[in-house]
């Protein structure tokens, strides 16, 4: 979600029609907020936030460790995920600096009882650390880039 939706006091609304229209169950769906997109945290992007969070929306803290984000926003905020940015995962079999802090973020993460995913899982290698790290999921040219929506359905069948 883009920083400008979390201003839009209609949105919760909005997303509950969706939900009823396609019979769908907000449990099931992640929305994700990029760091730097609550770095303006007010009332309003707060009455957003935790309206869709009472609906039963899930939320993901996109980016996690490239922004300018509070720690205190993981308190305050129903933020159910967090993911890591790629670049600290995707050289993490290169540098003991981006494990250390790829580690620290998803020590951070299990302690506040979210969900880490990383962002960037590109190779063997990569993939070997986050398994070690315990880390929840991952994302990344390993498994697959970026795909058209008909083209995912057949990989996904496939796999």
């Amino acid at each position: 979600m883009r920083a400008e939706d979390l201003h839009d006091a209609e949105l919760p609304a909005l997303f509950s029609n969706a939900l009823s229209l396609w019979q769908l169950e907000p449990k099931n769906i992640i929305l994700e907020i990029n760091e730097n997109g609550i770095l303006e945290q007010n009332e309003q992007t707060s009455t957003v936030i935790n309206a869709l969070s009472i609906v039963g929306f899930r939320f993901a803290l996109d980016d996690f460790g490239t922004g300018l984000s509070s720690l205190a926003r993981l308190r305050s905020l129903p933020i159910d995920m967090l993911k890591i940015d790629q670049s600290f995962v995707r050289n993490m079999p290169h540098s003991q600096e981006d494990y250390e802090i790829v580690q620290s973020i998803a020590m951070l993460g299990k302690s506040l009882n979210k969900e880490v995913v990383a962002e960037g899982a590109e190779d063997e290698a990569c993939l070997t650390l986050l398994k070690q790290l315990k880390i929840d999921r991952c994302q990344g040219y390993f498994y697959s880039k970026a795909l058209p929506y008909e083209s995912f359905i057949a990989w996904a069948q496939a796999h």
